[in-house]
């Protein structure tokens, strides 16, 4: 009886998981209290990091690891409000279409004061993100 073809193939070496040289095969469990929890979660918020990549950064020192797996809550905020401005310039957007379709021109001056208060939150939104020009 022949063997099945499917049992005896390799899998592809794109598929699954990728191996690492160094698996963490090891859990290590540790009672804290319920303030040092929250310290903890919070710092490794800040950090940007998993609770479990901060404190092995902070245990064996180096540098995090690649894959950055929480972002800060303030950098989420941040991106939500980019992706409002969007939303808002969107809307700008297609008022300028439908003041072309009527050849009605808009306020200039509305829109002048809403243009620079736009520009005005990128600005600060890319100086809270660190990411000044």
């Amino acid at each position: 009886m022949a063997s099945s073809p499917t049992l005896t193939r390799k899998r592809a070496p794109w598929r699954g998981r990728r191996r690492v040289k160094n698996p963490l095969s090891r859990v290590m469990r540790f009672r804290l209290t319920e303030s040092q929890l929250r310290d903890l979660r919070r710092a490794a918020n800040r950090a940007g990091l998993t609770v479990a990549d901060f404190l092995r950064v902070k245990a064996f020192g180096g540098r995090a690891p690649k894959s950055v797996r929480i972002p800060p809550v303030e950098a989420r905020e941040i991106a939500r409000l980019f992706g409002e401005i969007g939303k808002i310039g969107s809307n700008v957007n297609q008022l300028a279409y439908h003041a072309n379709a009527a050849r009605a021109l808009p306020i200039v001056a509305e829109l002048q004061t809403m243009r620079s208060h736009l520009v005005a939150m990128h600005g600060a939104l890319r100086k809270a993100l660190g990411k000044e020009p």
